[in-house]
């Protein structure tokens, strides 16, 4: 049998071996997200699962060919929930919810209609969700 002797650590060594691994998780953990981004021209978009970058790329494209794509930055972020698709849309700050007009909700209603028949064929669809700064909803324009 072999034994190995290990030195002991001293505290001090102990103590930045314990700091750098909590530093080490905490980028980790906060860094989760962030990279999945597409971006663009003017044109970024977030997503939450490596698995929805083909999507993502879809989207992007489609958004571009379509020429939704304007003079000023634009953010997408592409979520899933149990097997439906949302694109969640940053509207301007001036936006309020009761704003949303027929002739806007029809429009954004056939632009997600053309979103299912093409990027979304095959899943349960998607859903244009009207969001703020934080891509927090303000109006689901199928309620």
């Amino acid at each position: 049998m072999i034994y190995v002797y290990l030195h002991p650590i001293n505290l001090n060594t102990r103590m930045k071996l314990f700091v750098f691994l909590c530093i080490l998780l905490l980028s980790q953990s906060c860094s989760n997200g962030k990279d999945n981004k597409l971006i663009a021209k003017n044109l970024t978009i977030y997503f939450d699962q490596k698995e929805e970058v083909d999507k993502a790329n879809l989207l992007g494209k489609f958004w571009q060919t379509k020429g939704l794509v304007g003079q000023r930055p634009q953010s997408l972020k592409l979520t899933r929930s149990e097997g439906t698709f949302y694109i969640h849309l940053i509207i301007s700050e001036e936006f309020k919810g009761s704003e949303l007009v027929f002739d806007e909700k029809k429009l954004l209603l056939d632009l997600q209609r053309e979103l299912d028949t093409t990027i979304f064929k095959g899943e349960k669809g998607c859903q244009i969700l009207i969001c703020d700064a934080d891509f927090k909803p303000i109006v689901n324009i199928n309620k």
